[in-house]
């Protein structure tokens, strides 16, 4: 999510390799916070690697470890309880 309430788009904050951190440290974690001028715990982070979710949750995010599609929306809906009618509307469409 971002400052605005919305969905942050994936990539938008740009490649680890630019900024010079990866995962699982939490300095680009922090530094992403910056650049989107958001506090942790208006974040939800999605990552399928424990070490990344564990790096996130240290600085204060809501973290969802993703196993499986249906998992990870069951999890971000607890979360962001707006995205069930953005799910449920998208599962409808043929």
């Amino acid at each position: 999510m971002c400052s605005s309430g919305g969905l942050l788009p994936v990539g938008a904050l740009g490649s680890a390799l630019f900024v010079g951190m990866r995962k699982p440290n939490p300095d680009i974690f922090a530094h992403a916070l910056e650049l989107l001028d958001v506090r942790p715990e208006r974040v939800a982070f999605v990552d399928d690697a424990e070490p990344n979710t564990d790096g996130a949750a240290r600085l204060g995010m809501h973290t969802v470890l993703h196993t499986d599609p249906d998992n990870t929306r069951k999890k971000l809906v607890r979360l962001v309880p707006a995205l069930e009618a953005h799910i449920s509307q998208h599962k409808e469409k043929p």
